[in-house]
């Protein structure tokens, strides 16, 4: 993953010039790093920082790391400095459940951060062990990629700091893509592309699709693991099969050596392709239509629903059903069903109002769905947001009082199934490289290993017999990749593997005590098999078109999902008689056709007792490793690169008028330690005026040793010019002081407690009476919760957010002379409306008050809005606005103010205010795009139409009511897209004022955002 998009790069570096200093890695990282006594270990190509109890963990992971980056730098065709500078890579002690690279912007060195041990399924939808080795090779991809940088860019990045990538002018896809087409290219039979599920579910969904340059995009809304990652990868290794790899190589030395990077990137595949863009992506669509044409399910397997974008399934025995679900307009909820397939009962699973059982409910985070023997409870794992980590909570569902409960806050593992008894839950416990395979207690809570896994082995989706005894697992190894085992229970011994010769095999369940349902490879997808214990036989039950998933069966039957479109369909086929089953089955054979050991029905069983040859090909070379020279292995220094400073800024600045000039100069300089643990930023300033000489500079300073607990400080004196008629540039002050520390928890609530300071000496012009001076400080302490629940298509559904704020500004550090405190209220919730999934009601209150301060009028409410105005027009001149009468007494960074709808161009000024909002909307999808504009402009993606009906109304106080209160309403039509990556929305507003001046009033908008 990578985490820099191409829209923040110049913007970061600007920041970085103008001031500020930030933490690099996330809260969670951060409070892992300062949790944990590291160490730094220097190899030949790496700087890897570890937690000192996982070395020989790092020694393997960089080992893995050593050997791909070895394997892409010889295929690079820069091979300057700064391409082979050492990669830094952070191994944080947490359940990231994610990796990233961040690329160089904004001064900042590359790096990527690697968590120790996950407890996210990657396995399942991904074909990647949840091992960090096996995740970092896709992060060394990016790595590569990225500093394959020539030309200016690299004379600039040396000498300024790493002020960008030019691979940045590429689209997420071919970022994304590249590194997924290599994870699996350089780590054979493992990771997204020699999975049969994800290469099923593009199929799938591309089946009656035309491919255009738009469905690319990583804001295309049909895979849900995103379309830039998914069709991505997919024209990535067309275009290495058609083409040769060095030929995405040459691209890239190209792309690298650019100048303006966003610009003419589909002339420059033109230069290397012989084609533009544009019609590689229509060979590719041509190729797809031509090599997978559109399949049928066949006539045997019967459709029973579709369940949606994202599905999780459970199958009583009974005939009761369980089934998670998110879909384009629905979000994620848990359906019961009866044998019949009648709705029992529906939960959705993402909390909204606090305390919040569960803060995210997507399919895709659940794992170990499963019933009791009698029906009558259901079990689930599923990721979720912790205090400051993610955690894996065990769910409960009660039939007989409908009643949803976490009944173990943190399995530390994925999720595998519950005992027939409810009394035990089996799963995957996560250990660094590796996972054991475990069990819980549900009464005392403990957890104990049942059978301890080596490094880099993974025990997953464990699942118990009807009678108890055993358990089936499927198993990673290096060796053998995805197998299928039983294990006694009692002993921890290994029963049996199933025979799939070489093939591999996943997601195994017990159809009876003899009989075993499971997935396995035929013709590269996924279909159901069924293998009788002992017997040496795997039979092949189903022929989904493109892919099977999550089978389960019960008697005569087995369901599973079906890949269908961009969703899942639940499909059934009958299973073979038990007897019938041991006579006929399916021998293992090479599927040809893919080259990987699929299995083929013959119709004849094989015997127990003959044993099943591996068939060519299916033992793909190891993944690529290199030999670790360590250079240096030593406890982390917080000194380590702290005084480097990564960004080294110039600035420079020439003003005219009024026959006078102003030239700025200056130089800002920006470091930080490796783990980010002190973050600083310095910048030096000078001003000539003529024979005048103003000095200025600033400091800032971000602490997370107490991390999730973040502490920072900025002190600034800039020095600031008028610019008048008569005098020409007139001289001035101005001094920030800022001191916070702030928490987030489970990423919705958040504690905020600050002091600031401001001053300006900045002279303006009262009538004859000039105010030279201004200044203000205080305290504030901010408050704040938020949580809802959104869908692909519709967004927000149902939201609930509050925040109270309280500053307090004693006399002693106003220019007013006295103490006042400015307290602030507000509540918005979202709620969803019959007759469709996809429009929702916005309301909001907010309150606000300046005490101490009431003559002065310091709250401004309107004047301004959440759009940056392009066109204006009214029926009624705004001119007749009151005035602001005493905002001269305020430093200019010390404004107090609220947005009022409607009043976008009207400013109130009030010591008081209580506003309600209230907002109707509908989007109307429109998700097209191009890769590339005009062939020298970058893509551009148009999302939506919002369509809004608004009203809105603040009271300034109950007393003189019909002067006090101001309203509007109105409507505004906004389109949401994106150009070179960076989402913009325009918006047409037209609002009607029903208080002040009546004005009818049209605006035309615009925004950086969707």
């Amino acid at each position: 993953m990578y985490r820099t998009p191409i829209w923040l790069l110049l913007a970061a570096f600007v920041v970085s010039a103008c001031g500020g200093a930030a933490p690099r890695y996330p809260t969670d990282v951060a409070t892992a790093l300062a949790s944990e006594p590291m160490r730094h270990i220097e190899t030949e190509r790496l700087h890897l920082y570890y937690p000192e109890q996982r070395r020989e963990e790092a020694l393997r992971v960089a080992e893995r790391l050593e050997g791909c980056a070895a394997v892409l730098r010889q295929r690079t065709h820069i091979k300057n400095s700064y391409s082979r500078d050492k990669m830094v890579i952070v191994l944080p002690e947490l359940p990231f459940n994610n990796a990233f690279v961040s690329g160089p912007a904004a001064g900042q060195h590359p790096y990527s951060v690697l968590p120790t041990f996950n407890t996210f399924d990657f396995t399942t939808e991904l074909g990647l062990p949840p091992d960090p080795a096996y995740i970092g090779c896709h992060e060394i991809v990016h790595y590569v990629h990225l500093l394959q940088v020539s030309g200016i860019w690299h004379f600039i990045n040396r000498v300024f700091g790493n002020a960008l990538s030019t691979q940045n002018g590429f689209d997420s896809w071919f970022i994304e893509g590249l590194a997924t087409y290599y994870e699996s290219r350089l780590q054979p039979r493992t990771g997204r592309m020699a999975w049969p599920v994800w290469r099923g579910m593009l199929l799938a969904g591309v089946a009656e699709e035309r491919i255009s340059g738009g469905d690319l995009s990583s804001l295309m809304r049909a895979s849900h693991w995103g379309n830039n990652y998914h069709l991505g990868s997919f024209f990535i290794e067309y275009l290495a099969e058609r083409y040769g790899e060095d030929r995405l190589w040459r691209l890239i030395a190209v792309q690298g050596d650019s100048f303006f990077v966003p610009l003419g990137v589909s002339l420059r595949f033109n230069s290397v392709y012989g084609k533009p863009l544009g019609a590689l992506i229509d060979d590719f669509d041509a190729h797809l239509r031509r090599t997978y044409p559109p399949r049928m399910p066949p006539p045997e397997q019967r459709r029973l629903r579709r369940l949606g974008r994202e599905a999780r399934y459970a199958l009583a025995a009974d005939g009761t059903e369980a089934e998670i679900t998110r879909d384009f307009d629905r979000p994620a909820r848990l359906l019961v069903r009866d044998a019949a397939g009648a709705l029992l009962a529906e939960h959705h699973l993402t909390g909204v109002l606090p305390p919040r059982m569960l803060s995210s409910g997507s399919p895709s985070l659940v794992s170990g769905m499963s019933f009791t023997a009698d029906s009558k409870r259901l079990y689930f794992a599923v990721v979720d947001a912790g205090s400051v980590y993610d955690t894996v909570r065990l769910v409960e569902y009660d039939r007989q009082r409908d009643r949803l409960r976490v009944v173990h806050d943190d399995l530390g593992g994925v999720g595998g199934a519950i005992s027939g008894d409810g009394g035990s839950f089996y799963f995957s416990r996560a250990d660094g490289d590796r996972m054991h395979l475990a069990e819980l207690d549900l009464a005392s809570g403990s957890i104990r290993d049942r059978v301890t896994a080596d490094a880099r082995s993974y025990y997953l989706k464990p699942r118990p017999s009807p009678d108890g005894s055993a358990l089936v697992v499927s198993l990673f190894t290096e060796a053998e990749g995805f197998t299928v085992r039983v294990y006694d229970l009692a002993t921890g011994d290994e029963i049996t593997t199933v025979p799939t010769a070489g093939a591999r095999a996943f997601d195994a369940s017990f159809v009876d005590g003899e009989r075993l349902v499971l997935l396995a490879e035929h013709q590269g997808r996924f279909q159901v098999f069924v293998h009788r214990l002992g017997s040496g036989v795997i039979q092949r039950v189903s022929d989904a078109p493109y892919l099977a998933f999550a089978p389960r069966a019960r008697g005569d039957s087995v369901r599973f999902l079906s890949r269908a479109g961009w969703g899942w369909e639940l499909a059934e086929v009958a299973l073979p008689a038990p007897a019938a089953a041991s006579e006929d089955a399916a021998s293992a054979g090479a599927d040809t056709e893919a080259g990987t050991g699929a299995l083929e029905a013959t119709g004849r069983s094989t015997p127990a007792s003959t044993s099943l040859s591996s068939p060519a090909g299916v033992r793909a070379a190891p993944a690529v490793r290199a030999p670790v020279r360590v250079l240096d292995d030593e406890p982390y220094s917080q000194l380590d690169h702290l005084f480097v400073p990564q960004s080294r800024g110039p600035l420079g600045n020439l003003q005219v008028g009024s026959g006078d000039q102003l030239i700025s100069l200056g130089l800002t300089l920006a470091g930080a330690d490796r783990l980010s643990f002190h973050n600083w930023w310095l910048a030096a300033q000078v001003d000539l005026h003529g024979d005048e000489r103003r000095f200025g500079g600033g400091a800032a300073y971000v602490n997370t040793q107490l991390a999730p607990v973040i502490l920072g400080a900025s002190a600034i004196q800039l020095p600031t010019w008028t610019l008048t008629g008569s005098q020409g540039f007139v001289a001035g002050r101005q001094r920030d002081l800022d001191l916070y520390a702030y928490r987030t928890w489970r990423n919705a609530f958040t504690a905020y407690l600050g002091a600031t300071y401001t001053e300006d000496d900045q002279t303006r012009l009262l009538g004859d009476a000039p105010e030279s001076e201004r200044h203000l400080g205080g305290a504030t302490l901010s408050l704040s919760y938020g949580a809802g629940e959104a869908t692909p298509y519709g967004g927000l559904r149902r939201a609930l957010s509050a925040a109270a704020d309280a500053s307090f500004y004693p006399a002693s550090l106003s220019s007013f002379g006295e103490h006042f405190t400015d307290l602030r209220g507000q509540l918005d919730i979202t709620l969803p409306l019959p007759l469709s999934r996809r429009h929702a009601l916005d309301l909001g209150l907010r309150g606000r008050q300046v005490l101490g301060a009431e003559d002065y009028n310091l709250l401004q409410v309107g004047g301004f809005g959440d759009y940056a105005l392009l066109f204006q027009r009214g029926e009624v001149d705004d001119a007749d606005a009151p005035e602001d009468l005493f905002g001269y007494l305020l430093p200019p960074n010390a404004l107090f103010g609220e947005t009022l709808r409607g009043f976008e161009s009207y400013p109130l000024f009030v010591d008081r205010i209580a506003i309600a909002d209230a907002v109707y909307r509908v989007p109307l999808i429109i998700d097209r795009g191009t890769a590339s504009t005009l062939w020298l402009l970058p893509s551009l993606f148009v999302r939506q139409l919002d369509i809004q009906l608004f009203a809105s109304a603040a009271l300034e106080r109950m007393r003189d009511f019909d002067q006090r209160l101001h309203a509007a309403a109105g409507a505004s039509l906004g389109l949401d897209f994106a150009f070179a990556n960076i989402p913009l929305s325009v918006r047409y507003q037209l609002a009607q004022r029903l208080t002040d001046n009546e004005a009818l009033v049209h605006d035309i908008g615009l925004g950086i955002g969707f």
